[in-house]
């Protein structure tokens, strides 16, 4: 007995053969995500149920190079390429590193998805944005970034202080809905809301009080226009 045969096989008289229809889907799923599309998203697009198994560990599985009992499904190029992109992706994830928490880890809700907010560094500089976003692009969130200095300027100036503190933030916040383009809602623990919103820098200051009303009121409207549909 060989125990679970793996997805992409069927067993026939004591030997492996090739499943085609799960082969198809597992060269697809290689395609999809060799193309660039996150690891469960080209799993779906490929038409395979991860309960199966997860999408890593389809593409981690040696026995499609063929060996003495499988036959092959993928060929090495293929597998070696999609190895290296996992590679890459662990790496980014820096392991050996304990995930860095912050005061806002698991704070930021995106409103448009429902996903927590991850911290994302480039050029040294701290962002704050959508994993959606960040992984499938804004034809599926258009949620923008916010750059953690202008997130920790903007919950000082609500509440009245000097600058940004961790310990009075998490005692007072329970969490944060992020809008669509720049509205934060800050749901407090005492059950009240504070809403404001954020701009980048060099747009803030070059905004008159005209203007960000006018954005404030196309951003409600847009809200309204949504509810009601």
């Amino acid at each position: 007995d060989m125990g679970h045969t793996p997805y992409g096989y069927r067993i026939e008289n004591g030997c492996a053969v090739i499943n085609e229809d799960e082969a198809a889907k597992i060269r697809n799923l290689y395609e999809n995500y060799l193309a660039g599309m996150a690891q469960s998203k080209a799993a779906i697009e490929a038409g395979i149920e991860t309960y199966h198994s997860s999408a890593k560990r389809l593409m981690q599985n040696r026995h499609y190079l063929g060996d003495d009992f499988y036959p092959a499904i993928i060929d090495q190029e293929t597998f070696d390429a999609a190895q290296d992109a996992l590679a890459r992706i662990a790496a980014s994830h820096a392991p050996g590193k304990p995930a860095e928490r912050h005061a806002f880890t698991g704070m930021i809700v995106c409103l448009n998805c429902g996903k927590h907010f991850k911290r994302v560094k480039n050029h040294g500089l701290s962002r704050w944005a959508c994993p959606t976003f960040i992984q499938e692009g804004k034809e599926f969130c258009h949620c923008r970034k916010i750059p953690e200095e202008v997130l920790m300027r903007i919950t000082a100036e609500l509440f009245g202080w000097n600058e940004f503190d961790e310990e009075a933030f998490k005692g007072a916040v329970d969490r944060i809905t992020a809008i669509y383009p720049n509205q934060l809602v800050f749901h407090l623990k005492d059950g009240t809301e504070r809403k404001t919103e954020w701009q980048l820098e060099s747009r803030s200051k070059s905004w008159t009080p005209e203007m960000k009303a006018k954005a404030a009121e196309d951003a409600r409207r847009r809200a309204y226009g949504k509810k009601r549909h």
